[in-house]
């Protein structure tokens, strides 16, 4: 299950991806929303995006996926992208495709263990307020929360 809460005027995209594997219609979300933030930095040249992706499952985004949003990220080239997953397997894979496939001297992306990390690393790069992403932190959870809800038998 994938929440995504976005702020156009920010720029800031917050996902919260739980349970199992992204559907067809979490896909299309994602791609809306990194269109939706590389459109905002082609408005605006002198903004930048924030991307936070708390992921807590042990069903990444397959091949085909991967692709798809590597293809739509390609067109967010000022940001800064933070990534939280407790995997140790899958931030030393991140690490390595961060080395093996660098971005542009405007995106830097680095991944992290806990939220709290990752929160304090955009802190320092954006300056935007701990409050305005524990903010969305909790708006992603909340809807996670209610879509668990409503899925269960009554």
């Amino acid at each position: 299950m994938l929440a995504i809460k976005f702020d156009s005027q920010r720029l800031i995209s917050f996902s919260l991806h739980v349970g199992g594997a992204l559907s067809e219609a979490d896909m299309q979300e994602m791609v809306a929303c990194i269109g939706g933030l590389s459109e905002g930095l082609k408005a605006r040249k002198e903004a930048f995006a924030t991307v936070v992706v708390v992921v807590e499952t042990a069903h990444p985004p397959n091949a085909t996926q991967r692709r798809r949003i590597a293809e739509a990220s390609r067109k967010v080239e000022r940001g800064y992208e933070a990534v939280v997953t407790p995997s140790v397997l899958a931030r030393g894979v991140m690490t390595a495709i961060r080395w093996l496939i660098p971005r542009g001297k405007d995106y830097r992306q680095e991944t992290f263990a806990t939220f709290e990390e990752a929160r304090a690393w955009l802190v320092a790069r954006t300056g935007y307020p701990a409050a305005l992403l524990d903010t969305m932190h909790e708006e992603a959870r909340s809807e996670v929360g209610r879509r668990l809800r409503e899925t269960q038998p009554k």
